[in-house]
């Protein structure tokens, strides 16, 4: 197939790009960063945000996973332009050429933190501006897809991990590792996640499956089982060989620290590790299922616990 992928040098598409050539794929990749991988590709430096500059080209798939993402030094405007603009002007260029199915990646960031428990008939309320600005793209998708009779399916992972990832997860292990004898009280709170192999696994399964590309179709994309944070705290600290910590902190306690230390950071520029909207996703339950997904495909590839071992083993080498 001839497949375009946005966000080509990214996480995610660091990790899906070798595998569709190790598949005999022919791939097209555009990103705004230079390409660093040493994949044989057709590799375009285009920043999305900007009218694309492409031929037109006849795509069998199309894999839209270039985004904005983060709690550090991104501004609103910046989730809007890389989310909304970037998806608008895609889809401009996308009008120009033959697509026959497309991909895109949402984010379960488009359910509301208050829902502890959610599946993909629960009710969008995203609450925060990286929520807001990737369901408007989800949206604009969608209307697309559905104007023009394009096959497309909308994945929404929660928290992507792995090697070379240096987000939410890297976060955590990078706090634990430094056995400290204290947390922020983790009982009952669900942290959904899905490794970046499964997310590959997954984009495979689909495209071994074109049937399953009818209409629109929209997947919530996490791992079984669905762990709680303890039990993540759990398997990270027994392969970093440290100790769990044994004092569970309030909430209320540790707010005022993770404000002052988020203020320094922003006078000073420099990432300390702690802010609000941190402090909030770590706290907030992320219970997403993905039973339609895995009833759909199967059973996930990679094993939960193991790919999370992993990503620690990575850690350790650093």
């Amino acid at each position: 197939m001839n497949i375009l992928v946005t966000g080509s040098e990214g996480f995610v598409g660091s990790f899906l790009v070798p595998e569709l050539l190790k598949n005999n794929h022919s791939v097209v990749g555009i990103d705004r960063g230079d390409k660093t991988s040493t994949f044989n590709y057709l590799f375009f430096k285009i920043d999305l945000t900007e009218k694309l500059s492409l031929p037109k080209n006849k795509f069998d798939l199309v894999v839209h996973c270039a985004a904005a993402k983060g709690d550090w030094n991104i501004l609103d405007e910046d989730f809007y332009r890389d989310n909304v603009v970037a998806t608008k002007n895609l889809i401009t260029y996308l009008k120009t050429c033959e697509v026959k199915r497309l991909i895109h990646f949402s984010t379960v960031a488009v359910y509301s933190r208050a829902v502890t428990s959610g599946c993909e008939e629960t009710k969008t309320e995203p609450d925060s501006v990286y929520g807001i600005t990737k369901l408007e793209s989800e949206i604009l998708i969608r209307k697309y897809a559905k104007k023009v009779g394009l096959p497309t399916i909308v994945l929404r992972p929660s928290v992507i991990y792995g090697r070379q990832n240096f987000a939410n997860m890297f976060n955590l292990i990078q706090q634990l590792s430094r056995s400290m004898p204290f947390q922020i009280n983790p009982q009952g709170v669900v942290k959904s996640h899905v490794s970046a192999n499964n997310v590959v696994d997954v984009v495979l399964k689909l495209l071994d499956r074109p049937k399953l590309f009818d209409g629109v179709k929209i997947f919530n994309l996490t791992e079984r089982p669905y762990l709680d944070l303890e039990s993540i705290i759990f398997i990270i600290c027994d392969e970093l060989k440290v100790n769990k910590p044994k004092i569970n902190l309030p909430l209320w306690l540790v707010g005022i620290p993770f404000a002052l230390l988020g203020f320094v950071g922003r006078i000073l520029k420099t990432d300390t590790g702690f802010t609000t909207e941190r402090l909030r996703k770590f706290s907030s339950s992320t219970h997403y299922t993905s039973e339609k997904l895995w009833t759909t495909l199967g059973k996930q590839k990679y094993n939960s616990e193991d790919e999370l071992r992993d990503m620690v083993k990575w850690y350790k080498t650093l």
